[in-house]
C-alpha cells in the first residue's frame, strides 16, 4: 500500500516535502491520497489503471485563486492548520505555492470518470466543511461515487480514517 508518509499505513511520501516519483509508486496495488494527495493518487492510477484508490477528503482542484485562499483560511480558523504530523502554516503554503496551484488548476474529473466504481473508495470527514465540503461531495455523488462519512473527523488526519482504511485494505 502506498499512502502519505505521515499516515503510517505502509510506504509513502509527503507530497509537500518531497517530489513524488510517479513511476516508482505506480506499482502499488492500493494508493491512498489525502486532500491534494488525492490528485497524486489519480495521476498514479492513470499510469497503470489497475489499482484500488482510497481518497480521503479529496481536494480535486478547479477552484479560482481567491476561493482556494478563502477556503484554506476558513479551514485554518475552524479546524486548525496544525497537527502533530504536519504543520500547515502560511509559510508552509507559500513555500509550496507553485506546486499547490499547479495541482489545483487541473481537472481530474476526466480521470475519475475512467475509474471503475469498484476500484475507488472515498472517505470524507464529517467535520470537513471547507476543503472537501458539501459541494465537492455532491459533485462526486453526481458522478456515481459513494462517499463514506467518517465520524468525528475533519479535514486533518484522524484515527478513524486509519481504522477505516485498515478495514478496507485487509
Amino acid at each position: 500500500m502506498y499512502s502519505p508518509g505521515y499516515f503510517k499505513l505502509g510506504e509513502g511520501v509527503d507530497i509537500w516535502r518531497k517530489e513524488v516519483d510517479l513511476d516508482k509508486y505506480a506499482e502499488y496495488g492500493i494508493i491512498v491520497g489525502h486532500s491534494m494527495g488525492a490528485i497524486v493518487a489519480l495521476k498514479l492510477w492513470n499510469i497503470r489503471k489497475n489499482k484500488k484508490l482510497i481518497l480521503v477528503n479529496p481536494f480535486l482542484g478547479r477552484r479560482n485563486f481567491s476561493r482556494i485562499i478563502f477556503d484554506w483560511l476558513l479551514y485554518a480558523l475552524k479546524e486548525g492548520a496544525y497537527t502533530r504530523e504536519k504543520r500547515l502554516s502560511i509559510k508552509y503554503l507559500l513555500k509550496n505555492f507553485r506546486k499547490f496551484f499547479n495541482l489545483a488548476k487541473e481537472d481530474y474529473l476526466k480521470i475519475l470518470n475512467e475509474i471503475p466504481k469498484d476500484n475507488i473508495s472515498i472517505l470524507h470527514g464529517e467535520k470537513d466543511l471547507f476543503l472537501c465540503g458539501k459541494n465537492e461531495c455532491d459533485k462526486l455523488r453526481a458522478l456515481g461515487f459513494e462517499i463514506k462519512e467518517i465520524a468525528q473527523a475533519g479535514h486533518n488526519w484522524h484515527e478513524n480514517f486509519e481504522k477505516e482504511i485498515k478495514k478496507m485494505s485487509s
